[in-house]
Parts: structure tokens; C-alpha cells; sequence
């Protein structure tokens, strides 16, 4: 059975729609990458920023020549395997122990280090060492370009505090295993 074709001037004609306002459209194809690259940017350079201010910052800082907190340095490296220089320096306003740059160490400690136990300083500068064997100051740099890529996405965000939270938790661990032996 043939079927019907439409003729000129029939029912069948189409006649073509004004443009009709599809925001939907228009917002998927031209404002979300826009925004998504916005952000992308604005979250690559508060990491350039904030990384050049911690370099400032660990920079106004001392570098540490007591001898009995570089001998606990020194066995923590030893146990730890964690070869080459690393540097202890005290960092004003600092409020707790951080580790930074990844080719050459830092172990950074408060002004108030002074006035821990010797045990207190070694069980820091311990899990600062675990930091730097397990590379973790590394990592934060794959971390920081997956941000870059993921700033919108809640997910990432959950993801990222659970495995912050874990790597401490690790790193706590391998301390706990040092000081059984």
C-alpha cells in the first residue's frame, strides 16, 4: 500500500516554528562549561596562591639546630627508612605540626614545640616522618589537580576529608608499630 506523500498547500505542510526560548538548552551548552571552567581556574590559582604564601611562610621560620631534637630526627629517619635531608624548622603562629616540599623535607612544629616532653617530640616528629616515607606531601599534589578538575562535585569533597582523615589514621599506625618494637 502506497503511502500518502504530502503535497504543496496540504495538512501535511510543516510550517517552521519561531525559535522558541529553550533555556535548558542554552544553559547546557553554554553556561555550565563556562561556569565549570570559571571555576576550574579560580580553584587552580587559589592553589598556586596558597602555596606560594606557605612557601613565604615556612621561609620566615628558623631552622632548628637543637641536638637532642636532631638526634630523635635522625633515629626517626633511620627507622622510618627515610633517607636523605630533612629539615626541622619552627614556624610562628603555626598551630600544629605540618610536613612540606617533597624533594627536600620539612618538618615544621610550632613555637611551643619547646615546651613538649621529649616523648611528645619524637611521637610528632615520628608521624611527620611516616608522612614524608609514605610521600604523602607528593600526593597532595595528584590531590590538588583532581580538585582542580572536581571543585563541583560533593563527591569529591566527601572524598577528599575521608581520605585526609585516613591517611592520618595510617600514618598513626605506623608510628604505633615503631614504638611496640
Amino acid at each position: 500500500m502506497p503511502v500518502p506523500q504530502p503535497s504543496p498547500g496540504s495538512e501535511f505542510d510543516v510550517v517552521p516554528a519561531a525559535p522558541a526560548s529553550d533555556w535548558t538548552g542554552f544553559v547546557f551548552s553554554a553556561i555550565v562549561p563556562v561556569v565549570v571552567l570559571a571555576g576550574m581556574l579560580l580553584v587552580a590559582i587559589w592553589t598556586i596562591v596558597t602555596t606560594v604564601r606557605l612557601r613565604r611562610w615556612v621561609r620566615s621560620g628558623t631552622e632548628c639546630q637543637q641536638a637532642d631534637w636532631l638526634t630523635l630526627l635522625a633515629e626517626g629517619q633511620r627507622l622510618f627508612g627515610v633517607n636523605g635531608l630533612v629539615t626541622l624548622r619552627t614556624i610562628p603562629r603555626l598551630t600544629s605540626p605540618a610536613t612540606c616540599s617533597w624533594w627536600r623535607p620539612k618538618i615544621l612544629l610550632p613555637e611551643d614545640a619547646t615546651t613538649w616532653s621529649m616523648t611528645e617530640l619524637r611521637h610528632v616528629l615520628w608521624h611527620e616522618l611516616a608522612h614524608i616515607r609514605r610521600h604523602d606531601v607528593a600526593s597532595n599534589w595528584g590531590l590538588a589537580f583532581v580538585r582542580v578538575l572536581h571543585w563541583w562535585n560533593p563527591m569529591f569533597w566527601w572524598a577528599q576529608r575521608s581520605w585526609l582523615a585516613e591517611r592520618e589514621l595510617a600514618c598513626d599506625a605506623l608510628v604505633l608499630r615503631h614504638l611496640d618494637d
